[in-house]
């Protein structure tokens, strides 16, 4: 048994729980039975359409304790646990940590940030700008957990996988756009706003299951002939790779772009966000439009269409970007954790 300790709702968003799922598929096809604990209504349906169990515990999600894990954690005596959530302590960590060792259970944190030195086994930070001599110095004269970083270690589904290099067309039609899973700053409003002046584009709008706006955009699209909207999809690289291009925040959406190879754009909406984007933006892979926090919904919006029409004229930009790209991930993140963790 492997417990998953995430949240999501509509300012959490829902990309803890997504990345957490991903292992936990991952582990179902090696044999390993999963139980998601959380705090927050609406993911029952989620994580038993993937075939895991879940437990929904009474507890501030804003301020996780570990003793709150204790009855389930003697219940079902874990080999480990996954811990996702930036709404941690190091008392929470030195807690659970010490109940982990008592039980013969391995503790992993998923981290973006690399802010504080909390007590686990497993350290992951699958992002584009993780360094190793940065969590070096952050647990200098502490007990080290086994870090897990770089993109290698990126938690795709397996749909990700073995995807073929993609052939950009000389012209740009179909725009992918993710804002996320809950879209706190309801700014698909203010892309949708933009996006139906540009006619010669039609523009996919993935709505996430958090969006609290969901009424709103569906009536914008009825109205827009070039505005498509896609709900609960099952078969996010299909839809990707039947995009030209796309449009996303700085979060794990990228890394599935970078798997199909979509040249794309992103945007910065809270600090978590900040460094992958910047990094993307250095490299050359994925342009940052802005923060959404300076540049204001509007300003931004018009900013990110301007960029894709832009790119939609460079076919030899679009190759670069989605050679680029391609070298990021493999898909097979998820996997490698799994098999690093339960090793033990």
């Amino acid at each position: 048994m492997i417990v998953f300790r995430a949240d999501g709702n509509s300012k959490i968003g829902m990309g803890h729980i997504m990345r957490c799922l991903s292992i936990a598929n991952s582990a179902k096809e090696l044999g390993q039975k999963c139980l998601f604990v959380v705090s927050t209504d609406g993911l029952q349906d989620l994580i038993t359409s993937n075939g895991h169990q879940i437990i929904r515990i009474q507890s501030n999600c804003y301020d996780l304790k570990s003793q709150e894990l204790d009855p389930i954690l003697d219940e079902y005596n874990p080999s480990a646990v996954f811990v996702d959530s930036y709404y941690v302590s190091e008392e929470f960590f030195s807690g659970l940590h010490e109940k982990c060792k008592k039980i013969n259970c391995v503790l992993v944190y998923i981290d973006d940030r690399c802010e504080i030195a909390f007590e686990c086994d497993y350290l992951i930070n699958y992002n584009i700008f993780s360094r190793v001599d940065l969590y070096e110095k952050l647990y200098s004269g502490k007990a080290k957990p086994l870090f897990l970083l770089g993109t290698q270690y990126a938690p795709l589904r397996k749909e990700f996988q073995n995807i073929a290099y993609r052939e950009n067309k000389s012209s740009v039609k179909n725009i992918f756009v993710s804002t996320g899973g809950a879209d706190s700053e309801h700014f698909t409003i203010d892309l949708i706003n933009e996006a139906i002046k540009e006619k010669s584009f039609i523009f996919h709008i993935v709505l996430g299951m958090m969006n609290l706006d969901k009424s709103q955009i569906e009536e914008m699209a009825e109205k827009a002939e070039n505005i498509l909207i896609h709900e609960n999809v099952k078969r996010m690289d299909e839809l990707m790779l039947s995009c030209d291009v796309a449009i996303s925040a700085a979060g794990s959406t990228l890394y599935e772009l970078c798997a199909t190879q979509t040249p794309c754009v992103t945007y910065v909406l809270v600090d978590n966000q900040i460094p992958a984007a910047k990094v993307f933006d250095d490299k050359g892979i994925i342009k940052n439009c802005g923060d959404i926090r300076k540049s204001g919904n509007t300003g931004l919006a018009k900013d990110i269409i301007e960029e894709i029409k832009r790119l939609s004229e460079d076919t030899d930009e679009r190759n670069r970007i989605s050679d680029c790209m391609k070298k990021v991930v493999d898909g097979k993140g998820a996997g490698r954790i799994i098999e690093e963790v339960i090793q033990e």
